[in-house]
């Protein structure tokens, strides 16, 4: 991981390359917090109140193109467990949740915390194969709540997201 921060860091305008210092930050800051132990698991408050985040928006994402598709509802119990997904789930009622989570986040959670979240719901847009128009719009509307630059959703989405 420490190379990888040392080739962000090449490629960056503070070495030899072109990429700004926002996106240098952005890019370290995602390699940075895969070293921190997976939230997915965690019984900390920090860990509780990202995973309540997660369950909120990868719904909202999940649902912004024709609704919940099975492969969305695959990658949502690969996140919180098998029979997890209730197709009974109302999403406007949740989505009405999405300030007040993404508010007890920003208190809680590090920038690369917060980061990893985005990152899932990247994991959860390309589901169905691609992320779409509406897919993007809900993730770059929760990307600005959490201050965590857009440009991160871009890098996710270029490179190979797992589950974590």
């Amino acid at each position: 991981m420490r190379v990888k921060a040392l080739e962000l860091y090449d490629k960056s305008v503070l070495a030899n390359g072109d990429m700004s210092k926002d996106e240098l930050e952005v890019g370290v800051q995602g390699v940075m917090s895969l070293m921190e132990p997976s939230y997915l698991e965690g019984k900390t408050k920090t860990a509780i109140h990202m995973r309540r985040l997660l369950f909120a928006a990868s719904i909202c994402v999940a649902n912004a193109s024709d609704g919940i598709s099975k492969e969305e509802t695959v990658v949502f119990e690969e996140f919180f467990g098998e029979g997890e997904f209730d197709k009974n789930l109302n999403v406007k009622a949740l989505a009405g949740t999405l300030e007040e989570r993404i508010k007890t986040v920003k208190e809680v959670a590090s920038t690369p915390q917060r980061m990893q979240i985005l990152n899932d719901l990247c994991t959860m847009s390309r589901a169905s194969g691609h992320t779409t128009e509406p897919e993007r719009t809900v993730m770059n509307e929760i990307a600005d709540a959490l201050d965590v630059p857009r440009s991160f959703i871009c890098q996710s989405l270029a490179k190979d997201v797992e589950p974590d």
